[in-house]
């Protein structure tokens, strides 16, 4: 078989089409793996196999070249040098007919050895696939978000917003936490110089809460703030009641 035969025959490109994986078809991939990949290995073989008869055909060529060319310097000089005939086979037009075909077949063997590799890959990407579908990942979600970028722009500015209000809350909620702490500790400390005296100290309690409130501004934070500050003075209020109850 020529060498232009040989490329016709195992033309790599064609079987390049076939690596594509449609993930919008995964049964027919699934399905069409097996024999392609069967197929691809088979023409890899084959191509081996010519390659390792071009590199018998070069050493035969190479053999009777060197025969021809020992028999012509006995003839001409009378005597023989190897060293000579190693350097002359090489220049020879047999020797690089042979050697470009030997050439030629075992770069097209390594482009099937990589392509039957590459096939072998195409099957755990097609399973890499298949979980992706049955984890629900190729969703008409997904595909709007994928092929209309504004989809994607708004997403990213509702997970933004919505990052933000978060926030936002856990912020106030600490702000809340710590205002509750900070009243307590206060009154506690009252408590302690005053514990004979509880009536006296819900007064004084009583002042304390009237006066910030009428110190402080009337923005809703700060009406909510007070309210906070309002229940935590009235249970401790009442704690220091029951404690001052039981002492007497």
């Amino acid at each position: 078989m020529k060498l232009s035969e040989i490329f016709d025959k195992y033309d790599i490109d064609a079987f390049r089409e076939s690596l594509k994986v449609d993930k919008h078809n995964l049964d027919a991939m699934l399905m069409e793996q097996p024999m392609l990949q069967q197929h691809v290995s088979e023409m890899a073989a084959e191509v081996s196999s010519m390659r390792d008869s071009a590199k018998e055909r070069l050493s035969r060529v190479d053999a009777q070249v060197a025969k021809k060319l020992r028999n012509q310097l006995m003839i001409e000089e009378g005597k023989v040098s190897e060293a000579r005939i190693d350097r002359e086979v090489p220049l020879t037009k047999e020797h690089k007919e042979a050697f470009f075909i030997y050439n030629e077949l075992v770069a097209l063997s390594t482009k099937w050895d990589a392509l039957k590799d590459t096939f072998r890959n195409r099957a755990f990407v097609i399973r890499d696939f298949v979980s992706l579908y049955t984890a629900n990942y190729f969703t008409d979600t997904s595909f709007r978000s994928a092929s209309n970028p504004a989809s994607v722009k708004n997403f990213e500015h509702s997970y933004v917003r919505s990052a933000m209000a978060e926030g936002r809350k856990a912020r106030n909620q600490l702000s809340g936490i710590e205002n509750e702490v900070e009243l307590l500790a206060d009154v506690d400390d009252q408590s302690k110089d005053s514990s004979t005296k509880p009536a006296k100290s819900r007064a004084a309690a009583s002042n304390a809460s009237n006066s910030s409130s009428s110190s402080e501004d009337d923005s809703p934070r700060a009406r909510a703030r007070r309210r906070r500050a309002n229940r935590s003075g009235r249970r401790v209020t009442e704690a220091l009641g029951s404690n001052g109850a039981e002492s007497e």
